[in-house]
């Protein structure tokens, strides 16, 4: 493997003990690839649990692959920034123009195929920042219940305009590749707290919408919210850091909102989608009621600053980052 691409891979993780084994495993599972040689580090910020504990328990137990290899940092600042500057710190590539950089989160799983796609889409010269569709897990404690109606109107309204627009759907945070060329000092902006959001944006600013890439045949997969609660709190917290991307970076917002505002130009006409996924619900035995509720929520997120603590991290006990 001496001759592969080594391409740093940062797993932020805080207070995922429960989950970082199934990531863990995701990327263990995933192809190979002479070309490549995915060097992860599990990230594990700020824990209060035993997050970096379990992760090397697990990596321990793994057969050893020439393409992967690992390691486990604990970081004491807290914030996902924090952790993918420390990772992007100690994996300083001598060529900072092409130098390929993924992260993800460690309370997700992805397709077997998405380090190799994200990696073989980073060669290509117009590309600078790409990552697989997100596709949410609905827990089996609330199938059939409102909350699981109100994630599956989502899921369905979301998939109908995907397949509409493939454009549609940006890369998001929970598994993305970029190339270091986009970062000055090769660092993330702390106060970038929409880290997918801020390279997207900066990525279409500089090099045109050509230059960010979502990669349709590859998953990355989370947990959708188990309470409505959390479900609030969700939408809230996209809220809250969508301002603050707009506040620190004016003309980033500025894009955001072209951006937008295409998008929503070449979606088909809501009610053609609302008839589509009506449609679905009803072939399922779900009331259609849920897809209004779903709308309903979506409008209702607001920013509330009382998410954030001084330190520009999230507040545990408010936020369900």
């Amino acid at each position: 493997m001496s001759s592969a691409e080594t391409i740093p891979v940062a797993i932020t993780a805080r207070n995922e003990s429960n989950l970082i084994g199934r990531t863990l495993r995701s990327i263990q599972n995933q192809e190979s690839d002479e070309r490549y040689h995915f060097a992860v580090t599990v990230a594990a910020s700020a824990c209060d649990d035993n997050t970096a504990e379990r992760a090397q328990k697990v990596i321990d137990g793994f057969e050893s692959r020439p393409d992967i290899s690992y390691q486990v940092k604990e970081i004491s600042q807290a914030g996902k920034n924090h952790a993918i500057n420390r990772v992007l710190s100690e994996n300083a590539s001598d060529d900072n123009r092409c130098g390929k950089f993924i992260y993800g989160d460690g309370d997700a799983a992805f397709s077997s195929n998405c380090l190799r796609r994200i990696a073989e889409t980073l060669d290509q010269p117009e590309v600078w920042v790409c990552g697989p569709v997100s596709r949410q897990i609905i827990h089996p404690d609330v199938m059939g219940t409102p909350l699981g109606n109100i994630q599956r109107a989502r899921q369905l309204e979301v998939a109908y305009r995907l397949a509409a627009d493939k454009r549609f759907v940006l890369p998001i945070g929970r598994l993305m590749g970029f190339r270091r060329g986009l970062l000055g000092y090769n660092q993330l902006p702390h106060n970038a707290l929409s880290e997918d959001r801020y390279l997207t944006l900066i990525a279409t600013q500089r090099y045109g919408p050509e230059a960010v890439k979502t990669i349709l045949n590859a998953s990355v997969f989370a947990n959708a919210a188990q309470t409505i609660e959390d479900f609030k709190q969700t939408g809230d917290r996209i809220a809250t850091v969508r301002r603050l991307l707009v506040q620190a970076y004016p003309e980033l917002g500025n894009l955001l909102h072209e951006l937008t505002l295409e998008a929503s130009r070449r979606a088909p006409p809501p009610e053609k989608i609302r008839q589509h996924v009506i449609a679905q619900l009803i072939k399922e035995d779900i009331d259609p009621a849920c897809l209004d509720e779903w709308h309903r929520l979506k409008a209702s997120a607001q920013p509330r600053d009382e998410l954030m603590l001084d330190d520009g991290t999230w507040r545990p006990a408010l936020s369900t980052k």
